[in-house]
């Protein structure tokens, strides 16, 4: 039996201006969210 290798990432949410679904994100929730749109 070949077994393979599964990698599971946990990503949190980037920072935003408050806790309401439709809060907006912070610059550094910006830039978070940028990073990890490149991350791979």
């Amino acid at each position: 039996m070949n077994r393979q290798e599964k990698v599971i990432y946990l990503i949190r949410h980037c920072e935003a201006k408050g806790q309401e679904p439709k809060s907006s994100l912070t610059n550094n929730g910006l830039m978070q969210a940028k990073e990890l749109a490149h991350f791979s």
